[in-house]
């Protein structure tokens, strides 16, 4: 009965280690996503010189943010994170994170 009851405990510390370091990561790759929501939130830069085959600057730049987003969003869904609808909504802590 002994062994059996440790059994459990170590299962149950495994699991929440593995939990805690999911959260981890998460939390970490959400700072990223909202930096690169930020960049898609610029201005798309037209007014740059043309480079390379007709697209401009911007216009690169802006694809690499895209795709760079659509992957990390991948990887949270991927991980279970789910979005919430956090804009024009009130205050809760309970869900939300200050900044």
């Amino acid at each position: 009965a002994d062994m059996e009851n440790y059994r459990k405990r170590q299962q149950r510390y495994s699991q929440n280690q593995i939990e805690q370091e999911r959260a981890r990561l998460l939390n970490a790759f959400l700072g990223i996503v909202d930096d690169l929501e930020r960049a898609l939130a610029a201005p798309d830069g037209d007014d740059d010189p043309p480079r390379g085959e007709g697209l401009r600057h911007g216009d690169a730049l802006r694809r690499g943010v895209e795709l760079t987003h659509r992957a990390a969003l991948q990887v949270l869904q991927k991980e279970g994170a789910v979005a919430l609808a956090a804009e024009n909504q009130p205050f809760d802590p309970n869900w939300h994170e200050a900044v």
